[in-house]
């Protein structure tokens, strides 16, 4: 088993690329993915008071924006890629979307209640800084995606969007056999550090993902991120 960050680590994927990744996924006309196991199981440690604003980057066509949304809570999710968004407005369109496009030329999609947004634009643009400030981030598959030159960036993206109480849940991978084409690993000590001081880390379950990727060893943390000052209420 390699303990190093370079055994997993993505390709540089660009916009283009995952263009390309949801273009062949549409084309298999899969049935809508079902809700994140994590959510289901920790949603009362991400959401703490009622109804909150919830921030999913990289949402890609996850089913955990409409469950947040049916809570009551306002989502507001990001993606780079137009198709994958595109379908979750074909598969909520009782929602009544509209679609609009700002002045700096990000679409975005809006459901007749203002309560769940769509935005298509590249994570690392200054403009996602504007789109908070969100009470929770539920980050599930997107911060072991971005590739790692840019990974701090995009987590002080994500940061700036937050309230000042807010509540981060993460997924990371990590302790991952070497040769393994997956998410980039990332060490319990780089994710500490990729986060900053001020925070509270709280693990709150790690699943042996050894046999879904076909490896010796495969292992997904889910972390809730808080301030340190912050207690809870």
């Amino acid at each position: 088993m390699a303990s190093t960050e370079k055994v997993a680590e993505s390709e540089d994927y660009t916009i283009a690329d995952w263009e390309k990744i949801w273009a062949e996924y549409g084309k298999e006309k899969r049935p809508p993915r079902k809700v994140s196991e994590p959510l289901l199981r920790h949603w009362q440690k991400l959401v703490t008071e009622e109804p909150s604003k919830i921030f999913l980057p990289l949402c890609g066509q996850s089913s955990d924006l409409r469950w947040l949304y049916d809570k009551g809570h306002s989502v507001v999710g990001l993606d780079g890629v137009a198709s994958a968004l595109e379908a979750i407005v074909l598969q909520n369109d009782d929602l009544g979307f509209s679609k609009a496009t700002t002045v700096g030329g990000t679409i975005v999609y809006k459901s007749s209640d203002g309560r769940f947004e769509l935005h298509c634009v590249d994570v690392l643009e200054p403009f996602v800084r504007s789109l908070g400030p969100f009470d929770a981030v539920y980050d599930y598959g997107a911060y072991t995606a971005i590739m790692p030159s840019v990974r701090q960036q995009y987590v002080d993206t994500v940061l700036a969007t937050l309230h000042p109480r807010y509540r981060y849940m993460v997924e990371f991978c990590h302790d991952v056999s070497e040769g393994c084409e997956g998410p980039c690993v990332i060490s319990f000590m780089t994710m500490k550090k990729e986060f900053g001081k001020g925070k509270k880390l709280e693990f709150l379950e790690t699943m042996d993902c050894s046999e879904e990727w076909g490896v010796e060893a495969f292992f997904s943390t889910i972390a809730l991120v808080t301030p340190a000052s912050s207690s809870e209420h």
